[in-house]
């Protein structure tokens, strides 16, 4: 292989890291906005109703927690929808 060779592959190399690393980038972006709108809708919901105690540590964790499991489902979801319209679009 000549060094031509090799620095163009070298520099498909990285340009495929960079692009994975964007990717890394925004779908923790987008995990993070979903967990935080689950976080702001359960806001308005009433937990006092379910639970003896509301306002205890253990309520707070459990709202904490109902938050990151709609809010990463909810990433998931527009995560593959993003990726399945970019298979679509290869299809064109």
């Amino acid at each position: 292989m000549s060094d031509a060779e090799i620095s163009t592959m070298m520099d498909s190399i990285s340009a495929a890291a960079r692009m994975e690393g964007m990717s890394g980038i925004l779908y923790i972006v987008i995990c993070v906005i979903c967990i935080w709108a689950a976080w702001w809708a359960l806001q308005s919901f009433r937990f006092d109703v379910f639970l003896r105690n509301p306002k205890s540590p253990q309520a707070r964790l459990l709202t904490v927690l109902v938050s990151i499991i709609i809010g990463y489902l909810t990433a998931r979801f527009i995560i593959d929808y993003l990726s399945w319209s970019l298979m679509i679009k290869s299809l064109v």
